[in-house]
């Protein structure tokens, strides 16, 4: 509508190949509400009248009840974005008199930037839910497998004798870590509002900018310039997102080796057959997902090399970062909800790692401790006797469950310590969940304050 107005008719092209309206179906309910709470904002510090305020909040309500309505309008395509197409949408309904008040003291800069902060809450607030749930299902699993025997794997072979329950709590405090990690970068990077910056430095409208922030239940970003132009609540959580989803490929890797060994029993649902081997199990999904991961890396590295480019101000470049971030958010989740499901089902063939045990040396290096300990002999001598004793196939060591019971370090997989990490998990998760309810308080009330307080302004007389 801009630039038409501005330069006369331009090519169809150029609108084409800048338009945003299909990335913007996104973040179309928080570029509504936002421009909502701008809306109430310009009414309270006395720019607009309260006929102005409601005709506007009405149209805007409905849109964002409808998102799929004002998709299903062929003219949205012919704007560049969607604050464009709401603009024009508004002055259209309601005339230029009314509909033309929505462009005073903002710009599409902080608008998009806001935006993008309120769509990214929900998006943790998902992420989080389902992070919470793949650590509740290996919790459960954790205590039904306590005292199943396992394969702990160095270099790719049978290393120590351990317990399937603390392998999978090794997963769990992984998951942990990065649940404190991305709890935080939302409440310090991602919940600060640039609303009311204008398109780089201010606005001659007397915003009160906490109120907004307050309305929208964020912090604030100070700084004007900084406000509209850094993208760096991107960039932060999607390397965030994009180490998680490494670790997480490290976690499918072992699950598709151990299926291979036949150490674990991946569910058929996650498995699919050979055309022409019938007795062929396939970890189809979890190859999948795998190949899904290095998407997400490769996505990560295009937001890097977008924004490097531009100075600091707003470029159209930033615009296609967007996406990606989206797309990393969906991978992982879809990710998650896999290993949720298969951790769920999967079972241990304990047949299959017993008969391993039964042909490794796996209790060898507390072997040597014991009876270096025991006899006051040298680490290094004890090591190079029972090395020898192995070579000539004629050693004793320690039996499995012994160590089982012996290791004394904290957080080893020794009975006693499993039940400790599994009453640790337990408590992380209840206090982890407290957290996403109070996120996800935050989401709910910010809609309901900011509609809530429209509905007063026109309910009076």
């Amino acid at each position: 509508m801009y630039r038409k107005e501005l330069l006369g008719e331009t090519e169809d092209w150029l609108a084409k190949y800048i338009s945003s309206i299909d990335e913007d179906r996104e973040i179309a309910r928080e570029v509504i509400l936002t421009l909502i709470e701008h809306v109430l904002e310009v009414y309270r510090c006395g720019i607009i009248d309260r006929d102005v305020l409601c005709k506007i909040f009405r149209e805007l309500k409905k849109l964002y009840n409808n998102i799929e309505d004002l998709y299903n309008n062929p003219e949205i395509y012919k704007y560049e974005d969607i604050h464009e197409f709401i603009e024009k949408y508004l002055i259209d309904r309601l005339g230029p008199e009314c509909g033309g008040w929505i462009g005073i003291g903002r710009s599409r800069n902080d608008h998009v930037a806001t935006a993008h902060r309120l769509r990214l809450r929900k998006y943790v607030y998902e992420l989080l839910n389902n992070i919470l749930k793949l650590r509740e299902v290996i919790l459960k699993r954790s205590i039904e497998y306590e005292r199943c025997r396992f394969i702990a794997f160095t270099h790719g072979q049978p290393a120590q004798i351990t317990l399937f329950s603390h392998y999978l709590l090794s997963v769990d405090e992984m998951l942990e870590n990065f649940t404190n990690l991305i709890i935080y970068i939302l409440e310090n990077f991602i919940e600060k509002c640039p609303l009311g910056s204008g398109p780089a430095v201010g606005t001659l409208t007397p915003i009160d900018r906490s109120r907004e922030a307050s309305d929208l239940n964020m912090g604030i970003i100070y700084n004007c310039l900084y406000a509209t132009e850094s993208r760096d609540y991107f960039t932060i959580m999607s390397s965030i997102l994009t180490c998680l989803a490494v670790e997480l490929s490290r976690f499918i890797n072992d699950l598709i080796r151990f299926s291979d060994m036949n150490i674990i029993y991946i569910p058929d649902e996650h498995c699919a057959t050979s055309s022409i081997m019938p007795h062929k199990r396939n970890p189809a999904t979890l190859e999948i997902a795998r190949a899904r991961i290095s998407i997400i890396i490769g996505n990560l590295v295009s937001i890097l090399n977008i924004i490097k480019n531009v100075g600091k101000g707003y470029y159209l470049d930033l615009q296609e970062v967007t996406p990606h971030v989206w797309n990393i958010f969906k991978d992982v989740n879809d990710c998650l909800k896999i290993l949720t499901d298969i951790v769920d089902r999967l079972k241990v063939n304990e047949d299959t790692i017993n008969d391993i045990i039964n042909k490794t040396y796996l209790t060898s290096a507390e072997t040597v401790e014991y009876e270096s300990i025991n006899t006051k002999k040298s680490f290094r001598i004890v090591y190079m006797n029972i090395a020898k004793s192995i070579r000539e196939k004629n050693v004793k060591l320690l039996d499995p469950e012994s160590v089982l019971k012996m290791r004394k370090s904290l957080g080893s997989s020794s009975y006693e310590q499993v039940r400790f990490l599994i009453q640790r998990s337990r408590e992380s998760i209840e206090k982890q969940r407290e957290v996403l309810n109070s996120i996800k308080d935050r989401i709910d009330k910010t809609i309901e304050k900011i509609f809530n307080e429209c509905e007063s302004i026109c309910l009076k007389s």
